[in-house]
């Protein structure tokens, strides 16, 4: 093994080893999919059994055909792709994951390539061990989002690109083919890398000098190649152009709606504002319209109205964009993951918070160091053009931080550096001034994002009065009847407790089944309790207990059983 296929190796195989560890135990204590994973898997379940069926030479079922458009929501890659590793490897969630785990792992050798273009070879070796070992990687590699399907796929094309200049012949026009088809990939994976198909052919025709028009024009060229088709397929179901899916519309009115409250910058994590907009859509409904279109006429007709408040919840959403991501946290303190005790989730938020703001630092202090600076820029300066205009969530920052993991390595190759002393002055100036910028965005987050579990209330509160932030507290807790009928009383007994209507009671009576669902809501710290009662007798109980997530344990009260699902 050479000298630099040795290192290589390792690098890869820490990688790898990390990944596959946190997603064996993520499969072995059956987490559940959350959010958007869900919707993805049955997704690639479908696509699974559309190639099952044209393997067979027949026709794929029409319920599989719908489940492969999927309402045309997202684009089709990532589920696809998802479909491919299900169809060898099992119709199970636990393959679906591993095959994020070797996309993410892919993806640290990626970084190490494309960063070797941009910087040196120590920058870039750090820039790859960042990948490998920074916790929100790590933790996206076994999610069924799509953030790892598309950042491996943006690297892979920027690679490519950054490679063109010092090209020449049929390596160069071949290498031009490559990134259009990756760039169109990734748009195929988020529509949200559109901008970076249209900024790469830009950057690539100004940076040649002459204005050389073949290869920008090849790389636009096979990326709409590869786009087109799933187009031309959203115009045929939906009967009119939508740009590559069918919620940009509904993504532009949550950011752009006259409910949209001060300081939030979209409905989204706003559930009064979000509601309302659901009632608007559902008039539109009612009237013939399609919800999806009526979102877009809404939110235009609103920036028409208002262009200024426009601005400001755009300027709301960069700063949300760019606030620490909590959603890996979320998984813990909304008790996806397996309960942990509260201090231990404490730990793990302050060591998140100080790698993102680590992270942040070292690239900001490389950026100076870096070859094709301007194009990265570009690309930054892009990649937050959907997000400012629709929904500035946290999390959709994950594939800029990818970008700038070459700046990272190179600025924490300038700290290593003999006689770095400047160096040194200057990230701590950089440190303070983010953490001051950081500070003012956490208050909304935890109150907007966390939604944690009461399990955590105890390590929340302290964030609570440290950050003056409210967070939501969200719980589900399931009961079951196995013996005995008649009408039951389930009241919540803790003061700031709620059901999903705000009220505080509910009747369980032989007409509603022998399971009943408890959706959960406070803004207290109160423990939950909740009393079940008949006309012959009464209880109180805790459910929110670690014996208790996930598996069913008696409640105390005759026939009843209770089952702790985590943050609902």
């Amino acid at each position: 093994m050479t000298a630099f296929a040795r290192p290589l190796a390792l690098l890869i195989a820490v990688s790898l080893a990390i990944r596959l560890g946190l997603c064996l135990a993520v499969v072995g204590a059956d987490v559940p999919l959350l959010f958007d994973e869900a919707d993805y898997f049955a997704r690639a379940l479908a696509w699974r059994q559309a190639a099952a069926s044209l393997a067979a030479f027949e026709a794929p079922p029409a319920a599989a055909l719908a489940g492969v458009y999927g309402h045309g929501h997202w684009p089709p890659f990532h589920p696809l792709l998802l479909g491919a590793g299900l169809t060898l490897g099992g119709p199970n969630v636990a393959v679906a994951r591993l095959l994020t785990v070797l996309m993410s792992t892919l993806t640290t050798f990626l970084v190490y390539r494309f960063a070797r273009e941009l910087t040196s070879d120590r920058a870039a070796w750090t820039a790859a061990w960042l990948h490998a070992l920074y916790p929100t990687f790590v933790a996206y590699s076994h999610y069924l989002w799509s953030e790892t399907t598309y950042v491996c796929l943006l690297l892979a094309g920027l690679l490519a690109t950054v490679r063109l200049p010092a090209a020449d012949g049929r390596r160069r026009l071949v290498g031009a083919a490559v990134a259009g088809l990756a760039l169109g990939l990734a748009v195929l994976t988020r529509t949200a890398a559109l901008p970076f198909l249209l900024v790469v052919p830009a950057w690539l025709w100004l940076a040649s000098g002459r204005r050389r028009i073949a290869v920008p024009a090849i790389v636009l060229a096979s990326g709409l190649g590869v786009i087109l088709p799933w187009q031309a397929v959203l115009i045929t179901h939906e009967d009119r152009f939508v740009p590559l899916s069918t919620l940009g519309g509904y993504n532009l009115a949550l950011g752009n709606n006259p409910w949209v409250p001060s300081g939030m910058g979209s409905s989204w994590g706003h559930e009064e504002s979000k509601a309302r907009l659901r009632d608007a859509l559902e008039s539109s409904t009612n009237r013939g319209d399609d919800w999806r279109a009526a979102g877009s006429s809404l939110a235009l007709e609103e920036i028409r109205r208002r262009p200024g408040a426009a601005l400001v919840r755009a300027i709301e959403r960069l700063g949300m964009l760019w606030a620490p991501d909590l959603f890996p946290l979320r998984h813990l303190f909304h008790a996806v993951y397996p309960p942990v005790p509260p201090a231990l989730a404490g730990w793990a938020a302050l060591a998140t918070l100080a790698a993102y703001l680590a992270l942040l630092v070292l690239a900001v202090l490389g950026l100076k160091e870096l070859r094709y600076r301007s194009l990265l820029l570009a690309l930054l300066a892009a990649g937050m053009i959907p997000p400012v205009l629709t929904i500035g969530m946290p999390r959709l920052h994950l594939p800029l931080l990818a970008l700038l993991l070459p700046a990272a390595g190179a600025g924490l190759a300038l700290l290593t550096t003999r006689g770095s002393r400047r160096s040194w002055v200057a990230a701590g100036l950089i440190a303070v001034a983010l953490a001051l910028v950081l500070a003012g965005s956490l208050p909304g987050t935890v109150s907007t994002w966390l939604l944690p579990s009461s399990h955590y209330s105890p390590a929340v509160e302290r964030a609570d009065r440290l950050l003056g932030s409210r967070a939501r507290f969200s719980d589900r807790v399931l009961l079951r009847r196995v013996g005995g009928t008649g009408e039951l009383t389930v009241k919540l007994v803790a003061r700031g407790l709620r059901f999903t209507d705000g009220s505080r009671q509910r009747q369980w009576t032989d007409g509603d089944g022998n399971q009943l669902r408890l959706d959960l809501f406070s803004t207290s710290n109160e423990p939950v309790e909740i009393e079940i009662s008949s006309s012959a007798e009464s209880i109180r109980l805790r459910p929110i207990a670690t014996d208790a997530w996930r598996r069913w344990r008696s409640s105390g009260f005759g026939g009843v059983e209770v089952y702790w699902a985590g943050g609902g």
